[in-house]
């Protein structure tokens, strides 16, 4: 299938495969047969999924609220907003923060952003219509790595530590400030918060609890770069720096499985917002330059590596996974200045091709 998708009769062969595998009750992910259609899916619209507008590397990508809207930004704080269609996405408007930006996150709520850069800026980011207006900005301590808003209270996690900050009407007010220099990454759950630190993360109840007075300490074995809790808050992941993934089912049972998904970093990971097609589905971005979709619940009762499936396209160090709202879509931002978008499943790839016929 992998020499049939050079051909003229491609298309046909990989779709063939599909339904093969959909007949015989298959896997819901098979990597030959994703790839396969892939292919022929860029080739139908002239590899347009690329997005090459950035002259820098893009440590950026968030989807706003607004279904169909994105927000991009790079190391040399161009600011792009960005609007979807069936996985390409299209500039609308930019604008130039002039500093190194390293976090990104939508504010629950609203159309505005808040972006963390190199130099300590925290900056909040107005986003109406087709245009990007800059509403306020704060400092902050350090090289921000991680944002979380909990109702009027705001996390930011530096290379230095954590902030705590109360935040109203697009104002950063100080708290709080705990220095600490192993923090990572954080996360917000019915739970409580997440909190990567060191080889372990951290679960508190509260806001107030942070960092002195956690619930559950889970113990990885590894340096964590990066933590996420699916939609239903059933699965916990964490990513760490030698490239393994670990997984742990929070309800019904505590079954736990760490592997080694990567050859290097795992920088970011994030589940599917939407599960259907009987995936829970998580992705992986990568400093080997490759992206990993994982079936969660074929991992965790086998961990067959067939059922994960590996995208290849970036040249360089990836940073970044964000998926559409809807969950068709999963774009990655790299190293290379490039935003690639991608099918989710093999059966919205497959769809699309049977469309356009």
């Amino acid at each position: 299938l992998l020499n049939d998708n050079k051909s003229e009769e491609s298309e046909e062969g990989a779709i063939k495969a599909y339904k093969l595998n959909a007949d015989n009750k298959g896997p819901l992910q098979s990597n030959d047969i994703y790839t396969a259609l892939h292919y022929n899916w860029t080739n139908q619209i002239n590899n347009k999924n690329q997005l090459t507008v950035h002259k820098a590397s893009v440590r950026n990508l968030v989807a706003l609220s607004r279904s169909g809207q994105f927000v991009s930004a790079d190391e040399s704080g161009r600011v792009y907003l960005l609007s979807e269609s069936n996985g390409i996405l299209q500039p609308v408007t930019s604008y130039n923060l002039k500093e190194d930006v390293r976090v990104t996150a939508p504010i629950p709520g609203t159309q505005n952003a808040l972006v963390l850069t190199s130099a300590g800026n925290a900056v909040i980011l107005q986003i109406a219509g087709s245009t990007i207006k800059e509403l306020s900005r704060a400092k902050f301590e350090g090289i921000g790595k991680s944002v979380l808003f909990d109702g009027g209270d705001l996390l930011i996690v530096s290379n230095k530590g954590i902030g705590k900050y109360t935040f109203k009407d697009n104002i950063i007010v100080p708290k709080t400030f705990t220095p600490t220099d192993n923090l990572a990454d954080i996360a917000l759950s019915s739970q409580g918060i997440y909190l990567a630190a060191g080889n372990n993360v951290y679960l508190y109840k509260t806001v107030t609890d942070i960092p002195d007075k956690p619930a559950t300490v889970y113990k990885i074995g590894a340096k964590v770069l990066s933590v996420a809790i699916d939609p239903s808050n059933t699965y916990l992941a964490a990513g760490t720096y030698d490239g393994d993934l670990w997984l742990k089912k929070l309800k019904p049972d505590t079954k736990e499985v760490s592997f080694n998904l990567h050859a290097s970093a795992i920088n970011d990971i994030q589940f599917r917002p939407v599960n259907s097609n009987g995936i829970i589905q998580l992705a992986t971005a990568s400093s080997d330059q490759t992206v990993k979709l994982v079936d969660v619940d074929a991992i965790m009762q086998s961990r067959n590596t067939d059922d994960i499936i590996t995208l290849r396209n970036h040249s360089k160090w990836v940073f970044k996974v964000t998926y559409s709202n809807d969950g068709d879509f999963l774009y990655t931002a790299s190293e290379d200045k490039r935003i690639i978008g991608w099918h989710a499943t093999m059966a919205g790839i497959y769809n699309d091709l049977k469309k356009k016929k």
